[in-house]
Order: structure tokens, then sequence, then C-alpha cells
């Protein structure tokens, strides 16, 4: 089997190109615990154990959107031997959350519950409130739909359709099992081993030249710019890569 090295500015971008949805009852989940938390601070004759109330329903909505997001896209299987072992600060590494805030949340609550503190004023209720909203909105799209395939086209920068890409299938749950196929430019990969570049176990790989000799066919691309299909055979850095670009696309 061919092996060939990629340079890894061939997965800067990428796009989605297909996927599978989330059922939206488990979407919803997160904003239906919300609203419960805002209840409890809309109650008449609000009481300290009204507050405390919400504190602990925010934690839950909070914690339902993590469990969501790690059993939809299973990152823990990609964290490498340096990454921080709080998930808040683990799904920082990966851009998804800013934890900071999110931590203030918990370490309200788990006073409330561990020591019996008292809950935070109504102002302070409110800003938790506000946050856990914002939290939850800004990963909904996340967890709406699980990437399948996505395309990185970061070796083109054009006006015009790109001549060059790859397209890139990602099992979650594998992580390691990686398909990848398309076209790469003559400068962006190696038939010898490179560092820091991904190797590709291809089951095809020809260039324009030898495979399509009449010049009609994929006519934007050069004799010596390569086709190629495998798979990638990624370090686990590399891999920790390709996701973050993926669930941040």
């Amino acid at each position: 089997m061919k092996k060939i090295w990629i340079s890894p500015t061939c997965f800067n971008e990428c796009e989605e190109e297909c996927g599978y949805n989330t059922p939206k009852i488990e979407v919803k989940r997160a904003v239906n615990i919300w609203e419960h938390a805002r209840n409890c601070l809309e109650r008449d004759n609000l009481t300290e154990f009204d507050r405390s109330d919400s504190i602990s329903w925010l934690k839950r909505a909070l914690n339902q959107r993590l469990k969501l997001i790690e059993d939809i896209y299973s990152l823990k299987n990609v964290a490498l031997s340096d990454s921080p072992k709080g998930y808040l600060e683990y799904l920082a590494t990966l851009n998804v959350v800013r934890p900071f805030m999110l931590k203030t949340l918990m370490a309200v609550r788990n006073d409330i519950e561990h020591n019996d503190a008292a809950p935070p004023d109504m102002e302070r209720c409110l800003e938790l409130l506000d946050l856990v909203w914002y939290f939850i909105r800004s990963t909904d799209e996340l967890v709406k739909t699980q990437p399948s395939s996505v395309v990185f086209c970061g070796s083109y920068h054009g006006d015009s359709e790109p001549p060059y890409w790859i397209s890139v299938a990602i099992k979650f749950d594998e992580p390691y099992l990686i398909d990848v196929s398309g076209w790469v430019e003559a400068t962006k990969y190696s038939n010898e081993y490179k560092d820091g570049w991904f190797e590709v176990s291809c089951v095809d790989a020809e260039i324009k030249g030898q495979r399509w000799p009449d010049g009609e066919n994929h006519s934007d691309k050069r004799d010596e710019d390569l086709w190629f299909r495998g798979e990638l055979k990624a370090l686990p850095e590399q891999v920790f890569e390709i996701i973050a670009a993926v669930i941040n696309v």
C-alpha cells in the first residue's frame, strides 16, 4: 500500500459536508432545565431557598449540555497526555468554552450543597442565569448536528471553486479511523517522510498527468498534482487538531 505525507497546511480550514442530526428533545433538554432555574427566581415572596434551587438547576443545565457534547463527540478519546484533567479546561483547549465563569457557578453550587452556604444575592443569581444561557446558546449548533464528513480547503486561497481539497470522514467513537480523499498540489505532498506532515496509507494515488493525460479532465490542476484516497495514519496531536477544526466549523 502506497504511503504519502501531506502538509499540515492542507488541514487548516474546513466546512461541513454532511452529518447526523441530534434528536431535538436532547438538544432542548438543557434549555428546559435552564427555564426551570429562571422560574425559581420569579417566584412570589422569593426566599434564599429559591435562589439556592436556581443555582442547583443551573448547574444541572450546564452538566446536561456538557454530557451531551461528550456523548456526541467522545472528545475524551482524543485528549493528549498533557491535556487538562478538568473537562471544562479541556474543552477550552478545543475552543468550545471559556471556563472561568462556568467554574464559578460550580464553586457556588458546591458551596451551597456541601457547606450549607448562603446562596448569592439576586443580582448575582441573574448574572449566573445569563451566563448559562449564553453557554447553552453558544453550543447549540455544536450539538444539533454531528459532522460525519468535512472538507478541508486550507491549501487553496482564491475566489473560485477550490481545485485542491481533502474530504475527511470521521467516526468520533473511533477517532483514529479517518478515511481521506482528495486533490493536493504537488508542493503539498511527499512520497517520503517529512516531520510534522500527515501520513496517509493510500488505496489509490495517481498524479493528474498519469490518470488524466488528455488534459480535458481536471484542467484546473497541474500534471504533478495528486489525487489520493486512503486512511489517515495520524499522530495523537494531529487527530486532536483535526477534531478541534471539525467541531469549530
